[in-house]
């Protein structure tokens, strides 16, 4: 039918990661490598979307990312905006999102030089069916053996303010001038019905039309890119629906 967003399959690669598994989803051919992320690319290259599989065995670090202005102010091409959905979980897996109270920007500099952002954090027990809007500037980390679909912009831009002391290299400033020390809004998350979320079976998920226009429109958050998307799960694949205008104001 004219005028309605078509499905496409999008095109796959797999990337290693300190943090990833083997043991994936036999579509994925993992081959003995360590996969933390596959990416589900749209072939149209303009297209400022990527969609990731992420599969964790350890915690990810505490990071931000910059909204668009924030972005080109440093000279890069986009900020980086993200919606989560979780296809599966341990059973005390968690995410950590936003903060539980409202923290003073020295007490959060504090707290991640020495550690304890991770128990100013909202850590949230999750399921299948678990989804997130993930606005840049969300102080934010995925837990262990968690299996997630990220569909976010199209951006390589990730400021790490705390991880664990593994020595990898940290972006402090530049991440906690633009991070929200606040709680993350609830009308931010939800949950899929239970009828009809399988990850594994062929598919759309039903009801599974995430609307971020909708959950945003808050005056505190960024402006609405009306974006919506519905994943659907085939053999070997996935495939996304993506629907899109311009965003209000």
């Amino acid at each position: 039918m004219e005028g309605r967003p078509r499905m496409t399959i999008l095109e796959r690669s797999l990337h290693e990661r300190p943090w990833g598994r083997e043991d994936l989803p036999s579509a994925y051919h993992a081959g003995g490598r360590r996969i933390g992320e596959v990416w589900h690319q749209h072939p149209d290259a303009r297209l400022p979307v990527l969609v990731k599989s992420t599969f964790t065995s350890q915690r990810l670090s505490v990071q931000v990312h910059p909204d668009d202005d924030a972005a080109r102010r440093a000279g890069l091409s986009s900020g980086k905006e993200e919606w989560w959905l979780v296809t599966a979980a341990s059973a005390d897996a968690v995410l950590g999102i936003g903060l539980k109270a409202p923290v003073a920007a020295e007490a959060l500099r504090l707290a991640a030089l020495d550690g304890s952002i991770i128990d100013l954090m909202e850590w949230f027990p999750v399921r299948a069916g678990d989804f997130f809007h993930i606005p840049p500037g969300t102080v934010h980390a995925i837990g262990p053996e968690v299996e997630i679909i990220e569909v976010q912009q199209n951006a390589d831009v990730t400021y790490r303010i705390f991880d664990y002391g593994r020595g990898r290299e940290l972006h402090l400033d530049a991440g906690l001038a633009l991070a929200r020390r606040v709680p993350h809004p609830p009308e931010l998350r939800g949950r899929l019905p239970e009828i009809g979320f399988d990850a594994e079976a062929p598919g759309c998920l039903r009801a599974a039309r995430i609307s971020p226009c909708g959950m945003s429109r808050q005056p505190h958050l960024p402006r609405c890119r009306k974006v919506s998307f519905r994943l659907c799960r085939w053999p070997g694949s996935w495939r996304l629906q993506i629907g899109s205008s311009a965003p209000d104001g």
